[in-house]
């Protein structure tokens, strides 16, 4: 699950983090910026983080709602956010994969997104 944060925090991403980012998100009790969340290659390298499992879904809103990006799987869509988490499972499930009601799901976006 990842919550927002209030107040300015600095992000505490396990790695040597290069971005700099203030966090905005709190990922596993850790508070994190959205940059180390989708593990972008150029802050950590192709090889990635270790904590990072599951599946990660990014919001994008457009008129009808939101599209959810799952990385390494595809694009769904919700009509409202609190619907997301649900739909992306429902989306692992119509693909057949085996994790889909047990993985961890993490849904983020830009605050102003959530």
């Amino acid at each position: 699950m990842v919550t927002e944060l209030s107040g300015v925090t600095s992000c505490q991403c396990d790695q040597e983090c290069a971005c700099g980012n203030t966090a905005d998100l709190v990922h596993g009790g850790t508070a994190i910026c959205g940059c180390c969340l989708a593990d972008c290659p150029d802050v950590h390298g192709s090889e990635g983080k270790t904590w990072r499992t599951g599946y990660q879904a990014r919001l994008v809103p457009w008129r009808g709602g939101y599209e959810l990006h799952v990385d390494g799987v595809g694009v769904t869509q919700c009509v409202e956010r609190s619907e997301a988490e649900a739909t992306v499972r429902d989306f692992l499930d119509s693909l057949d994969l085996e994790d889909a009601w047990t993985a961890n799901v993490t849904v983020w976006g830009p605050p102003e997104q959530r």
